[in-house]
């Protein structure tokens, strides 16, 4: 079988960008103005002039980055005998059916088990890509645009907690080519 994989893009970029470029355009502008007022002449001027569009290059930079990074779409590959999950969040993580205690399908933030905490990455209403702390103590990598997802224990104890859209091609691929996830 082919692997399938299936995509989440985080709406989190314009957020982080503009947090960044508010800064960037002050620091230039307050620069540019101290720079008038004090004077300078010549290569001085200049010099002061540069280094003021450096930092707020730097500063825009930052939030670019940032931004780019959390525009990036995490996704969910599943394959004969594994699932895999990718993003800028958790970094790579592939799970063999080896690897798994069971797999089931519930909602991420009502029932036993719900997002207590998160340690790092994005929470942003349906939004989650991260890795984060759940009700029971345990460690979850979390890739979910969906209120309703797949959970996976895994034999280490942590979970790994996927969802999108079509919930539903993803608990039955998932079903058929890694492990049986139950009613």
């Amino acid at each position: 079988m082919v692997a399938e994989t299936f995509l989440i893009y985080s709406n989190a970029s314009p957020i982080i960008s503009i947090i960044f470029i508010f800064p960037a355009a002050s620091v230039f502008f307050v620069g540019v103005y101290m720079s008038l007022r004090s004077r300078l002449k010549g290569t001085k001027f200049v010099a002061l002039i540069v280094v003021v569009a450096l930092i707020a290059a730097g500063i825009g930079s930052v939030g670019f980055v940032l931004g780019k990074n959390a525009n990036s779409p995490a996704s969910i590959t599943i394959s004969n005998g594994y699932v895999k999950i990718d993003s800028s969040e958790t970094g790579t993580i592939n799970v063999s059916s080896s690897q798994i205690t069971y797999a089931f399908v519930s909602q991420i933030h009502t029932g036993n088990l719900t997002i207590k905490s998160k340690q790092h990455g994005l929470n942003n209403n349906a939004d989650n890509i991260g890795v984060f702390t759940l009700s029971n103590g345990a460690t979850a990598y979390v890739l979910s645009d969906n209120s309703t997802n797949l959970f996976i224990k895994m034999n280490s104890g942590k979970y790994l907690i996927v969802g999108t859209s079509n919930l539903t091609g993803i608990t039955s691929l998932f079903s058929k080519e890694v492990f049986p996830v139950s009613g």
